[in-house]
């Protein structure tokens, strides 16, 4: 409808020159007995082409325009390229067994410009499988840059004798070129060895790649600088750490988390997130009295939960620390000790400066006693819990840390400290770097900067 409004609107001069445009250049119309296309018929034909390309809202083509597409400028290839056709389905479902190496093929090609419209003589070529593939049968067409705006319609035949004229032969569609096809071809080749500061991005003419300067933009380690993105993102992280807070598990939920190193927890590249840090010993002892003192705090710090310790009935929990057994990895042996009986975390302290032996914070199942002076040799894989540098919290107020792998810990304020409420389950460092997981005991004694999940059962760590 809006092809025939286009036509009632143009001025008669515009109708007189499609006319005159039919006449010179005549179409034959579908019906061989019906004659050739008149200017009107011709003007409403190149416009639903255009329409079906462009869309509906293209503006229509005004005046009649003749190209001429020289045959040799284009041929076909059974190939897989950047720019090919996958015509297996198509192909198996008109004729059955997809061709071998050696045969041929006759190819029809109907050749329409998006520009004007125009349709061109079809084109018949024979050509060779040349290469068969195992996954399908593919046509690639060679083209050059001025050819850019025009459609080529494929219909192929099975396979024929080439020395054999086949004006006859039955051929099925199987697909177009189009210009969208051409504009897509944005992968990097297989040849680029890059440029500094550049990026490679399609050519104005489309006839194939260039390095351009690198103009900035969002990359996937700069979404976050994005407004939106980061709205969102601040968004999510506030439902979470409300979720966290309110049902009093952490996200994803933590079972007993890893054992680490002490050269693991003391890293200089951070295994604790930004403002948060290892305890010392004194930080740790100052835990402790919050909590009730050397032989009072135990209880008040051990979670209530069955599961998480063997001895669980006088525990109480007051301090919500929620302390978990998760016992401790020996450092030559790689033998799991103490699981649901003890847990131990690291302190900062060395026993002296370059011992064998580090400071640890120890609880046991069944005593209401704790130990902020216990010592083990550096290669045992313990508990790791932070102590935060600063906080807002109120006494017993609860809050989150967000850890480096995304993970977020429920926390607790104590003697107005702020402590992490959960055993540690990281698996990387500040910057990224990845710790190295171990899940045999016979490597964890030679391995550096590594963790292990209690008894080397990665669904001990954490819910999976």
């Amino acid at each position: 409808m809006i092809a025939v409004t286009n036509w009632r609107n143009l001025p008669p001069g515009s109708k007189a020159n499609w006319n005159t445009f039919a006449t010179n250049y005549p179409q034959p119309c579908k019906n061989p007995d019906s004659g050739f296309l008149s200017g009107y018929q011709l003007f409403i034909k190149r416009q639903q082409y255009l329409f079906l390309n462009e869309g509906i809202q293209s503006e229509f083509l005004e005046a009649p325009l003749s190209e001429v597409l020289t045959l040799d400028n284009y041929y076909f290839t059974v190939n897989q390229t950047e720019n090919c056709l996958d015509v297996t389905e198509l192909y198996i479902k008109n004729f059955g067994l997809i061709p071998s190496t050696g045969q041929f093929m006759l190819i029809k090609v109907l050749t329409y410009s998006v520009k004007s419209g125009q349709f061109f003589p079809i084109v018949t070529q024979t050509i060779e499988i040349l290469k068969s593939y195992i996954d399908g049968l593919f046509i690639s067409l060679h083209l050059p840059a001025n050819c850019r705006d025009t459609v080529f319609s494929v219909y192929l035949s099975k396979p024929v004798n080439r020395s054999i004229s086949y004006s006859g032969t039955k051929t099925r569609y199987m697909g177009c070129f189009t210009t969208k096809t051409f504009l897509g071809l944005t992968d990097t080749p297989d040849s680029y060895i890059g440029q500094a500061g550049k990026k490679v991005k399609v050519k104005a003419d489309e006839s194939g790649l260039e390095f351009v300067p690198d103009t900035g933009g969002l990359t996937c380690d700069t979404v976050a600088q994005c407004p939106t993105i980061a709205t969102l993102i601040n968004n999510d992280i506030a439902i979470i750490n409300s979720i966290v807070i309110l049902t009093n598990k952490s996200f994803p939920e933590v079972y007993f988390g890893f054992l680490y190193k002490w050269q693991t927890a003391v890293n200089v590249k951070n295994i604790a997130p930004l403002g948060w840090s290892l305890m010392t010993r004194l930080q740790a002892a100052a835990l402790q009295t919050a909590c009730g003192g050397a032989n009072a705090s135990g209880f008040n710090m051990m979670e209530t939960v069955p599961g998480y310790w063997n001895y669980y009935s006088s525990h109480v929990n007051t301090k919500k620390f929620n302390a978990r057994g998760a016992g401790s990895m020996g450092y030559y042996w790689g033998d799991q000790a103490a699981f649901r009986t003890d847990m131990y975390f690291w302190l900062k302290d060395e026993i002296s400066p370059g011992s064998s032996s580090a400071y640890n914070y120890k609880l046991t199942g069944n005593s209401n006693a704790t130990s902020a002076e216990n010592s083990f040799n550096k290669g045992q894989g313990l508990s790791i819990r932070l102590r935060k540098d600063s906080t807002i919290l109120p006494e017993l107020g609860s809050g989150t840390m967000i850890g480096n792998d995304g993970k977020v810990y429920r926390t607790i304020c104590i003697g107005g400290v702020e402590y992490l409420a959960d055993n540690l389950c990281e698996t990387k460092f500040r910057d990224g770097t990845p710790l190295n997981y171990i899940n045999v005991a016979a490597n964890w004694y030679p391995s550096t900067d590594s963790y292990c999940a209690p008894n080397m059962n990665i669904a001990n760590a954490f819910k999976q």
